[in-house]
């Protein structure tokens, strides 16, 4: 069958993406078609206004992967088509500068400047070095976009997308877009890939149903850049310029990438105004603009007045509602590949070809043309844990047997059939059934389940760095600065995961919640995992156990709310994730820790909870040892932490 591929977006994404497509084995010229549906212009918007830094090792592990293959490509279509002289590709060396502006310091010793001879000695106080090659290097963006886009073959339509057909099976058959001139234009389509950067969220719900745009929460930060050019006789090194500079009580953190032809990118002065309706209405800010060329003049005399200015502009950072790219399969005909934030030049040639751990299961260029489900390399299978339910594996998965290579580790989570089905409170089917209706950046994704007639497996992204391990570093303490930001940032994202869940729309009650089931991935973005005791509310769930009732025998014991240590079978489970939350949080910011207890519910339900604190050593009642601290300043600290 013919395919007619309409990607929207003629950005880094956008291109790439029709490039890698027009190459791949599946595709034949002739008889598939791509189309680029770009509402302004190719490199219009922020693939056309970014500095072009790209890194290969400088990624959490969420995109390690994608942008190791990324800045792979990069060098390979420099090699390709003459990158250096047709969008300037280069290696640099990539320097952290932290100054102050205050009283002169003096010659300072070159050595010190790591090269950037060009850096005014009374600023720095210490400079550092980033990166290297073969591990850094830069691109002018617009160029290397439009060189994609040409060699693509793609036709490219200058309108906005309006609505997509379907046929009767539900496939997808067309796509309408409107001219600048309101004229009406039907483009035939087989899939759509959407690439529309910060506008991808607004462009999915337009186009798509409600529970496809959820998929796709997208949406834009505005920032400034300056392009300037030192007078002449004054050249500038090959750097690209990360700094932090302190001004009185503010501090600065300009970024300065010198390009080879002598001018310097300038970027910065970020801020929190609306999206407009495309790139054509984007306009930079007067004063954010002053501001860039005050701070890049603190940094060197080459950025002072008898500098040349020769761009000055902004653009939208397109930032995912996870903070982290969205990339794969919506549904059946419908691809995205959004949301990287300020790394899109570096990790838009591998987006077509790679998929990010936390997103659905298909890649875009194979999915599209060959249907493939996810894959693992077997020979990197290996046991983490065993539990009392199932094992838990990790893998890489494969990238693409054209392409070859691994990608980063994913987690297997293998359950017993014969287990789940005598309804212990560990429950695969509905594991996977929630997972796969949840969508919160806090929230652990799914990306692929299986079964067989003897076990259960649900794929899901690795989560190397679990709560519970960062409490017991000796060096973290949650009350002092830095770390009490650190602290602040895992219970805010924390008590959104559980709103999400405890909301009316969602109904869904974790029942497990505490710091070994809390992770932190590599962009410091909170998951909750483990739903495999999860309550649903409307489901009947309320007579789960087979002699009636609801299971009691469940969660951390520590963390365990005192109807369940009391065994009663009717109870909210959404308070007693509150009772799991609070004993977390205490544990999180005092000394004292928690008594682990029985697993065994008290016979007499009616005893009190005061006689079952005196008597915890037989059992009962999570309780906390003697403290020099009282629970009132514990309770005092917490506050203080989270509103601080």
């Amino acid at each position: 069958m013919a395919k007619s591929i309409v990607v929207i977006g003629g950005g880094i994404v956008g291109s790439s993406t029709a490039y890698y497509l027009s190459k791949h084995s599946g595709y034949t010229p002739g008889k598939d078609k791509i189309t680029i549906l770009e509402s302004t212009s190719v490199a219009s918007a922020a693939s056309g206004k970014s500095g072009g830094f790209l890194a290969e090792d400088w990624h959490g592990p969420d995109t390690a992967s994608l942008a190791e293959l990324s800045f792979s490509l990069h060098k390979e279509l420099a090699d390709t088509y003459d990158g250096v002289n047709n969008w300037e590709y280069r290696p640099v060396n990539a320097l952290s500068l932290l100054g102050q502006v205050g009283p002169k310091k003096g010659k300072l010793d070159e050595s010190k400047k790591k090269g950037a001879h060009w850096l005014n000695d009374n600023i720095v106080d210490k400079c550092t070095v980033m990166g290297t090659p073969p591990s850094t290097a830069q691109v002018t963006p617009e160029a290397l976009v439009k060189t994609l886009a040409e060699h693509s073959k793609a036709d490219i339509v200058i309108a906005s997308p309006v609505k997509i057909s379907r046929d009767n099976d539900g496939k997808i058959s067309s796509v309408r877009a409107e001219t600048r001139e309101g004229d009406n234009i039907e483009i035939s389509a087989t899939d759509i890939v959407l690439t529309a950067g910060p506008w991808t969220g607004r462009v999915a719900e337009k186009l798509l149903t409600p529970a496809e745009a959820k998929k796709c929460r997208v949406d834009g930060q505005r920032a400034h850049s300056v392009i300037v050019r030192p007078s002449q006789g004054r050249e500038l090194s090959n750097h690209c310029l990360f700094t932090m500079v302190k001004e009185r009580s503010t501090t600065h953190e300009p970024e300065i990438y010198c390009r080879p032809k002598g001018t310097a990118y300038i970027c910065g002065a970020g801020d929190s105004v609306a999206l407009p309706d495309d790139a054509s209405q984007v306009v930079p800010s007067k004063s954010a603009i002053a501001e860039l060329k005050a701070q890049s003049a603190l940094i060197s005399d080459y950025f002072d007045e008898t500098m040349s200015v020769e761009k000055e502009q902004a653009c939208y950072l397109p930032i995912s509602s996870s903070h982290s790219p969205i990339i794969g399969k919506v549904s059946e005909g419908i691809y995205i590949g959004a949301g990287h934030s300020v790394w899109g030049i570096t990790n838009g040639p591998g987006t077509d070809n790679d998929l990010n751990e936390d997103n659905p299961e298909t890649l875009i260029a194979p999915g599209i043309l060959e249907g493939r489900a996810l894959s693992i390399d077997e020979d990197t299978l290996e046991p983490l844990t065993e539990g009392r339910h199932g094992l838990l594996y990790r893998c890489q998965r494969k990238i693409d047997d054209n392409i070859g290579g691994i990608q980063g580790w994913i987690a297997l989570k293998a359950i017993n059939v014969f287990i789940n089905k005598k309804r212990l409170p560990h429950d695969a089917l509905r594991e996977s059934f929630i997972l796969a209706r949840t969508h919160h950046p806090n929230i652990i994704s799914l990306l692929n389940a299986y079964e067989s007639d003897r076990i259960y497996v649900l794929a899901l992204p690795l989560q190397p760095l679990p709560l519970s391990m960062i409490l017991s570093y000796p060096d973290f303490v949650p009350s002092f600065s830095p770390f009490s930001h650190i602290a602040r940032s895992i219970i805010y994202q924390l008590l959104l995961a559980i709103e999400y869940l405890h909301s009316d729309e969602v109904g869904i009650a974790h029942r497990d919640v505490n710091p070994s089931n809390v992770a932190v991935d590599g962009n410091g973005c909170v998951k909750l995992l483990d739903f495999g005791v999860a309550f649903e509310y409307g489901c009947g769930m309320e007579d789960e156990h087979p002699n009636g009732g609801m299971y009691f025998e469940l969660a951390t014991g520590a963390y365990r709310a005192p109807e369940l240590l009391f065994g009663s079978r009717a109870y909210d489970a959404r308070s007693t994730d509150l009772w799991s939350l609070g004993v977390t949080l205490s544990t999180f910011f005092s000394h004292l820790t928690s008594y682990n207890c029985s697993t065994s519910p008290r016979t007499n339900s009616t005893s009190s909870i005061s006689s079952s604190i005196s008597t915890s050593s037989q059992g009962g009642l999570a309780v906390f040892p003697q403290s020099t601290e009282s629970i009132a300043v514990v309770t005092q600290d917490t506050i203080r932490c989270i509103t601080w």
